[in-house]
C-alpha cells in the first residue's frame, strides 16, 4: 500500500469517455443560481500518477470518514487504482490494476462496495480471462483476487446474504448484456439476458434491491419507445425476481419531451417506495430528466434539465437526503475550459418543484466532467468525484479528476 500526502501529480492522461419521496412532478423546468454556489467546492484531492487517473464512479465512505473509490487509468501500472483518501487529506493506493497480461482486470469504471470485515468489492471493464472485465475480491490484507470473468460491467455490485450481484453491459444469451449473480462459493449465475427490442437491452446502471430480494435496474436502449434517438430504443426499468423473471415496469418514451430517453444510471428509493433515476437524453429540452417510478407503475419526469448554465445529460444517478434529490451533470454549467458543452454540475431538486445549480465545474483545477453519483453525509456535505480538471498539466491538458465536496 502506497500513502502520498496531498500534492500536485502529472501524468499521461488517455482520453476515454463512457459507451455511450422524489418530489412533485414539474410541469416546467425551474432552475435557481445559488449565488454563494462559486463557493461551495473543495477540492480534497487531485489525481495524476501513481495514485492514479480519472475516476468515473461514486465513493463510499466508513465510520471514520475515510473515502474509498476507483480511478479507471494510471497507478503504478496504467490499469486503474484503488483508493483511500483519509479525513487529513493522504491518500492511499490500496491496489493497482495489473491488466490482462497478469490476469488481473483493468479499468475499474465502477466503484467499490465493503463489507463488515473491511473485504472490497467490485468491478473492471477490461481483463480478465476474456479480455471483457472482472468481477474481484479485495481483502482487507491487500490480496486482490478475480472472483469471475464478466461481460464489460459499467456498474459495480451489490451484496446480499454474502452473494454478489451485477449487471454486465455485454453477453448474455442474445449480446445485449444480463444480469448476473455471483454466489460465495464461485458460482456464476445469469439471472437474466436481455434481448433488445421491447426486453430491453446494454443495461450500463447499477442495481438496487428491495427487501424480498427483487432487483431493479435500466437499460440504455430497448423498450418500445416511438420518439427515441435512434431505433434501438430509449431503454427500460426493469425488475428481476430472484428465480431470475424479468419484469418492464416501464419503458421509456420521450415522446414529445414529456418522458426522458437513454439512462446510464442506475436507481435510488425514496422513502414512499418510489424508485428514483436520470435519464441522458430526453425531457422537455432534450438535455435528460430526473424521473420517478411510483410503485403502481405511474412514471413521471420530476425535472427537465435546460443545458447551459443549468447543466446537461446526467450520467449518473441521484442521492436522497430529506426529501431532496442531488445529483451531477456531465456536461452543462459555466465552465469556461470546455467551450460549448460546459464542465458539468452539480444540483438539487427540491420538494418545490425547483431546480438548485450547488456548483458548476470551471474546469481547472476544481474538476470538469463529474461522471459519478453523490455521497451524503450527516453534518451537509455532499462528496464526489470528476474524471478530468484539477492538475491540467495531467496528460493532455484536460487534467486526470478530482476528489471534491460540495455544500448541500
Amino acid at each position: 500500500m502506497q500513502t502520498v500526502k496531498p500534492s500536485w501529480f502529472s501524468g499521461r492522461r488517455i482520453s476515454r469517455s463512457l459507451i455511450g419521496g422524489c418530489g412533485l412532478c414539474l410541469v416546467l423546468s425551474v432552475v435557481v443560481t445559488d449565488a454563494h454556489a462559486a463557493q461551495r467546492e473543495i477540492v480534497l484531492w487531485t489525481f495524476g500518477g501513481v495514485t492514479g487517473e480519472s475516476p468515473f464512479d461514486a465513493l463510499i465512505e466508513d465510520a471514520s470518514g475515510n473515502l474509498y473509490g476507483t480511478t479507471s487509468y494510471g497507478g503504478a501500472n496504467d490499469d486503474g487504482t484503488i483508493f483511500k483518501l483519509s479525513p487529513d487529506g493522504a491518500i492511499s493506493v490500496l491496489y493497482a490494476f495489473r491488466g490482462e497480461a497478469h490476469g488481473d482486470g483493468q479499468s475499474p469504471y465502477a466503484g467499490v462496495i465493503a463489507d463488515r470485515k473491511g473485504n472490497f468489492y467490485g468491478t473492471t471493464l477490461y481483463g480478465g480471462s476474456g479480455t471483457e472485465g472482472t468481477v474481484f475480491e479485495l481483502k482487507e490484507t491487500g490480496t486482490e483476487t478475480v472472483r469471475a470473468s464478466a461481460g464489460q460491467p459499467f456498474a459495480g455490485v451489490i451484496r446480499i446474504n454474502g452473494d454478489l450481484y451485477g449487471a454486465n453491459s455485454m453477453g448474455g444469451a442474445s449480446s445485449d448484456g444480463s444480469v448476473f449473480k455471483l454466489a460465495q462459493d464461485g458460482t456464476l449465475t445469469t439471472l437474466h439476458s436481455f434481448a433488445g427490442g421491447t426486453d430491453g437491452a446494454v443495461p450500463v446502471g447499477g442495481l438496487v434491491a428491495d427487501k424480498e430480494g427483487n432487483l431493479y435496474g435500466t437499460t440504455e436502449w430497448g423498450g418500445a419507445g416511438a420518439d427515441c434517438y435512434t431505433t434501438a430504443g430509449c431503454g427500460i426499468i426493469y425488475k428481476i425476481s430472484p428465480d431470475g423473471t424479468e419484469k418492464v415496469l416501464h419503458a421509456l418514451q420521450n415522446t414529445h419531451g414529456n418522458d426522458g430517453a437513454n439512462p446510464y444510471a442506475g436507481l435510488a428509493f425514496d422513502t414512499a417506495g418510489n424508485l428514483c433515476g436520470t435519464t441522458y437524453q430526453g425531457g422537455f429540452h432534450g438535455y435528460g430528466t430526473v424521473f420517478k417510478l411510483a410503485p403502481n407503475g405511474s412514471e413521471s419526469v420530476v425535472y427537465s434539465f435546460r443545458g447551459g448554465s443549468d447543466g446537461a445529460h446526467p450520467e449518473a444517478g441521484v442521492v436522497l437526503r430529506n426529501g431532496k434529490l442531488y445529483g451531477t451533470t456531465v456536461d452543462g454549467g459555466a465552465g469556461a475550459q470546455c467551450a460549448a458543452t460546459g464542465c458539468g454540475t452539480v444540483f438539487k431538486v427540491s420538494p418545490d418543484r425547483v431546480g438548485h445549480l450547488l456548483y458548476a465545474f470551471q474546469g481547472g483545477s476544481d474538476g470538469a466532467h463529474p461522471y459519478a453519483a453523490l455521497i451524503a453525509d450527516k453534518t451537509g456535505y455532499l462528496y464526489g468525484t470528476t474524471s478530468n480538471g484539477g492538475d491540467l498539466n495531467c496528460g493532455s491538458g484536460y487534467g486526470c479528476g478530482v476528489v471534491f465536496r460540495v455544500t448541500r
